[in-house]
């Protein structure tokens, strides 16, 4: 019997029945895949989707109403005629550089994402094109598109049959799973994990989980872990997402085959993931380099105060994070950045922002950015919120020229901000070599 499961949130978001919602989809669990029917109240001529990462949707089969193209790194949804649905049979091979669209499980199973299914509207296909793949440019909406999950049972957090219904949008939405695999004590484990892997599955994520906690200061509910094994084919690799009460995460590469693997990047995988969870109360939207930044810091610093990493750790770290921050902020302005760049160079700002806190508090100053619900933070908010927490007026501006500046020399400017926070930055032949980090055991 094939079944489908959403796991986490703690609930499925529930959406109430309407006769004809506005912007729908509905997600069809089959034998071979997954199909996709997107559903419109008034005849449409195009639809972007709101999260790209790569254009696998473009390998969709089409199945009547509609096509999909790719232009400039955006999605596109083109009805033409125009209409009021397109179906697709969903590629089960497709990849993404961000969230996996797909999250393949070892015996063939797989997980549905369906925040890949938000939408933003558009006047039309060539619109939508004149764009340049430039979103700034942009003036539609994203309306939120109910998502119904069909053709198996639906298994819920109690064990019962329901049917889903969730919410896709601004990219997010829970995911759902299609397969024979079982839930234990609220996590999904891969069977095919090799057993080092699972075994820190198992007895790690709970000790990062009791530290994170005590980091923020406040209990996070339990969380439904899922991870699945992507095989040892390639480097080591790990991708996921934290939404509500649900992580889902997927790791593959021939180190972890070894007899004794080096299980510090998995732990560091669970930390930033876990960290997301706590970052994500409160409803409130956070640029890209802040929340996904912020969580690359708080991992590293887990692992630290775990004693996974020694002081050399720290140093080989912040050496590489420094190098790929200087290559990829060449040319654009973090602010508006996604992708790597938004971590890497996210993990920097936060060093100097923890760095410039007198009591080296960045849960806390989280905290006070998050107090005004469903408001979009801004670099405006973050130097405001520093300079109330006592934080050098000059040190937080340091952050905002960093975070906002399109810089000629990338090293120069990772220098500055970091110099500017008290970090004591020292390089050698060019390199970051060691500085003084904002926290320690």
């Amino acid at each position: 019997m094939l079944i489908a499961a959403l796991f986490g949130c703690p609930k499925p978001t529930v959406v109430p029945a309407t006769d004809t919602p506005e912007y729908a989809a509905v997600v069809v669990a089959a034998k071979d895949g997954w199909e996709v029917e997107l559903r419109f109240r008034d005849p449409q001529t195009a639809v972007l989707f709101d999260t790209s990462h790569g254009p696998w949707r473009t390998s969709w089969e089409a199945l009547g109403g509609g096509r999909i193209e790719a232009h400039h790194g955006l999605d596109l949804l083109v009805l033409d005629p125009p209409g009021t649905s397109a179906r697709f049979r969903v590629a089960m091979d497709a990849d993404a550089s961000g969230t996996p669209p797909l999250v393949r499980f070892s015996d063939g199973s797989t997980a549905f994402y369906t925040g890949q299914l938000a939408l933003l509207t558009v006047e039309s296909r060539e619109a939508a094109i004149a764009l340049q793949g430039d979103l700034r440019g942009w003036t539609g909406t994203q309306p939120p598109v109910e998502v119904e999950v069909r053709g198996a049972a639906i298994i819920g957090p109690d064990g019962a049959a329901q049917t889903v219904r969730a919410v896709a949008h601004q990219g997010t939405g829970p995911y759902v799973y299609s397969g024979g695999l079982r839930p234990e004590a609220g996590r999904l484990a891969d069977p095919g994990l090799p057993d080092p892997v699972a075994q820190a599955f198992s007895d790690d994520s709970p000790g990062v989980r009791r530290h994170l906690e005590s980091r923020w200061g406040a209990p996070i509910p339990e969380p439904s872990l899922w991870l699945a094994w992507g095989g040892p084919e390639g480097d080591l690799r790990n991708v996921g997402r934290a939404e509500g009460r649900q992580i889902v995460m997927s790791v593959q590469g021939a180190p972890y085959l070894d007899p004794e693997p080096d299980l510090d990047p998995l732990v560091w995988f669970f930390a930033h993931e876990l960290t997301h969870h706590h970052q994500r109360l409160g409803g409130v939207r956070w640029p890209t380099w802040m929340a996904e930044g912020f969580a690359d810091l708080g991992a590293t610093e887990a692992l630290f105060a775990l004693g996974r990493y020694e002081r050399s750790d720290l140093e080989r770290r912040y050496w590489s994070v420094s190098r790929e921050c200087a290559r990829l902020l060449t040319g654009r302005t973090l602010a508006s950045s996604r992708g790597r760049v938004a971590y890497v160079c996210g993990d920097v700002a936060g060093l100097a922002v923890q760095g410039l806190l007198p009591d080296r508090d960045l849960p806390a100053l989280w905290a006070v950015l998050a107090e005004d619900p469903d408001q979009d933070v801004t670099t405006d908010d973050l130097v405001a919120a520093l300079v109330a927490r006592g934080a050098d007026p000059d040190g937080a501006e340091a952050v905002r020229t960093f975070v906002e500046g399109r810089h000629e020399d990338t090293d120069a400017a990772i220098q500055a901000v970091l110099e500017a926070a008290g970090r004591e930055p020292h390089y050698v032949e060019g390199s970051l070599s060691s500085l003084a980090f904002p926290f320690g055991r």
